[in-house]
């Protein structure tokens, strides 16, 4: 089913993973209560697709700031040698949510527009604060910089200013410092020589 689906959206697996487990998170996918039980949209999702795109971003990511799984497992051979599944109960990992304050703490310990040299000065700063959890963390750290890039929190490990905002407490702020950013959307297109139309922006 995640080959399928990661082939259907045109993203790799662990992209669909991730796409998948934050949109759950977030409310916006469940369960059917069925014997051969399927994942759908929510009414939530509905909702959430009328909204503004900075007030789409600002849900996922909460969602996925706050959430106690981790897709990176997925695919995965867990306890017993299980493959482990998208949504399955293997990929839950509690301490996730305070991992990921921590990472991305340490980004925003850097001056605005900074990026940290790579992601080894970012591992060797939570082993200076954490040096026995250090040899468990690797790739783990490196599966939640990645996540940050996938879903815009960070570009190149460098925290976006609505990120900031968002960490610091303000979603409504964030939302309104990833709207000024995003282009205006148009109501037009251009029609070209050739007759090939070009929409000179997002279409409303």
């Amino acid at each position: 089913d995640l080959r399928r689906t990661a082939r259907d959206l045109g993203v790799d697996e662990p992209m669909a993973a991730l796409l998948i487990e934050t949109a759950a998170a977030a409310g916006l996918i469940n369960a059917t209560h069925e014997i051969e039980s399927a994942y759908l949209p929510t009414p939530e999702y509905d909702s959430w697709l009328r909204c503004e795109p900075a007030e789409r971003w600002t849900r996922l990511a909460s969602a996925w700031l706050e959430m106690t799984r981790q897709p990176s497992l997925a695919t995965q051979r867990g306890e017993r040698a299980r493959v482990i599944s998208v949504l399955g109960p293997d990929a839950e990992r509690g301490t996730l949510p305070a991992l990921r304050a921590q990472v991305l703490s340490r980004l925003a310990s850097l001056p605005p527009g900074g990026v940290p040299r790579d992601r080894s000065a970012v591992l060797a700063r939570l082993a200076w604060h954490a040096p026995r959890r250090a040899g468990s963390r690797v790739a783990l750290v490196d599966s939640i910089l990645t996540e940050a890039d996938q879903l815009g929190l960070s570009v190149g490990s460098g925290l976006t200013g609505y990120t900031r905002t968002l960490l610091d407490g303000s979603r409504a702020v964030a939302e309104q410092v990833l709207g000024d950013a995003l282009p205006v959307p148009v109501d037009h297109f251009l029609v070209q020589p050739d007759l090939t139309l070009i929409v000179p922006g997002p279409p409303e």
